[in-house]
């Protein structure tokens, strides 16, 4: 985030003038406040989203985020371990759900209970199934017959 990062500059001795110049000796010092992707994104969604549960979910919008560190004048990443910081924008989350045990929950169940089924997958905002042939009421018994599709938006 381009508000996490702080540089500092330090001057250093002065080297001896040659002729008409002089070499002018500083060093930069940059401190770029980092955060795991998953980390932060399980953090926020746990605070911003209901009912999430046990479910993990990435950040789809990471890398538009505007993060800002707050009375970053008064911080020295030097001296100060914590900071307070504010994200101000939207964020979009994809969900993550294991895919497998999905489709094996599906297997064998009638159509009909597809909104019972995903009860237990929070992250999954909504679905929709299609059974062929259409007069087919249920999904197939076996777990790989069924295709499974994911959107994110």
């Amino acid at each position: 985030f381009p508000d996490g990062m702080i540089v500092t500059y330090e001057d250093l001795a002065q080297s001896n003038p040659k002729d008409n110049s002089v070499q002018v000796n500083e060093r930069g010092n940059l401190w770029a406040i980092m955060f795991q992707k998953d980390t932060l994104s399980n953090y926020l969604a746990s605070q911003l989203l209901a009912n999430m549960g046990s479910t993990t979910a990435t950040i789809a919008n990471i890398g538009n985020l505007k993060f800002q560190i707050q009375n970053k004048s008064n911080f020295d990443p030097t001296k100060d371990s914590l900071f307070t910081f504010a994200i101000n924008d939207s964020i979009a989350f994809i969900s993550e759900f294991n895919s497998n045990k999905l489709l094996s929950d599906l297997a064998g169940k009638p159509k009909s209970s597809l909104q019972s089924i995903l009860v237990n997958y929070p992250g999954i905002e909504k679905a929709d199934a299609i059974v062929r042939p259409f007069w087919k009421q249920s999904f197939p018994n076996n777990p790989k017959s069924i295709t499974l599709t994911v959107i994110n938006p």
